[in-house]
């Protein structure tokens, strides 16, 4: 019997999400992540940003960096998603190009052209077959069609923003260590304008160009995100949670949250406890 792909370093999953699925908390793992996005629309959240990704996006993930999904409530959401450990990546066989590993330098968006969009899909697919029914040639198929794919990425993605602390403008990275701290507290555009010591017009666009989405739907990203986890793991009444998470009002968590979650509060705390109760079994 051989080894799962998994053990050998490279794995490729295709996974549905149900609507306004959300990750229960942040994760890290000790192996790289390229997600590319089938259908629906995600925000996706690294080291405090957050990334809006349509179909054909890829994002990558570099090992022990802590990442969070969000998916569309609104929208079916599907992806494929590789892994591959550190040891896998085919270093060698990119001695004479060191640009192509650029790719796996840096956590982030990368937006690919359509045609583009069709070859990763195919690849991506061919790998998915490998991967699912493997045998003694799969470790080498794989491992040459994950040079073929940084290659790929590489050749025809644009990086959008980089997550890394030196790729971020220290105003931007002061104002989202701000909001994670304060999530719960009144915070207006103008409060935050104010501590970037720039005007609120000119700071809605810094802000929007710097992180992929505006400063308003960034605020309620992290305050939803909050209130998934209150509803997962207290027994605190919604009123409670949408003050706790800094909401105006139970009326307006209750309309943000359904928007993002595509259930309400209520409903979406009954269906975590069904999941985990069947997890349980």
């Amino acid at each position: 019997m051989y080894n799962t792909n998994r053990d050998r370093g490279i794995y490729i999953e295709r996974q549905a999400r149900e609507l306004g699925f959300s990750m229960d908390y942040e994760h890290s793992h000790n192996y790289y992540e390229i997600y590319y996005l089938l259908k629906g629309k995600v925000l996706y959240s690294v080291n405090n940003f957050v990334y809006q990704l349509m179909p054909g996006d890829v994002f990558i993930v570099l090992p022990n960096e802590k990442h969070y999904t969000h998916y569309d409530g609104n929208s079916e959401c599907e992806r494929i998603n590789v892994y591959c450990s550190r040891k896998s990546v085919p270093t060698d066989m990119f001695g004479g190009i060191p640009c192509i590993l650029d790719t796996m330098m840096h956590s982030g968006k990368i937006i690919l052209p359509k045609k583009t969009q069709v070859d990763m899909s195919q690849l991506l697919m061919t790998m998915l077959r490998e991967n699912n029914h493997p045998d003694q040639f799969s470790s080498a198929f794989l491992t040459l069609k994950l040079a073929e794919l940084l290659l790929l990425i590489q050749r025809n993605g644009q990086l959008v923003n980089s997550t890394t602390q030196e790729g971020r403008d220290n105003t931007i990275d002061k104002v989202l260590k701000y909001i994670e701290t304060n999530f719960n507290q009144p915070i207006t555009l103008e409060d935050i304008a104010e501590i970037a010591n720039l005007s609120p017009a000119y700071f809605s666009r810094k802000f929007k160009k710097e992180t992929g989405i505006t400063f308003k739907d960034y605020l309620n990203f992290i305050r939803n995100k909050r209130a998934c986890q209150a509803l997962i793991t207290t027994d605190d009444s919604v009123t409670k949670i949408a003050a706790d998470c800094g909401f105006s009002s139970s009326n307006y968590f209750k309309d943000i949250f359904r928007k993002m979650n595509g259930v309400s509060p209520r409903e979406y705390r009954k269906r975590m406890a069904e999941n985990s109760s069947v997890k349980r079994r």
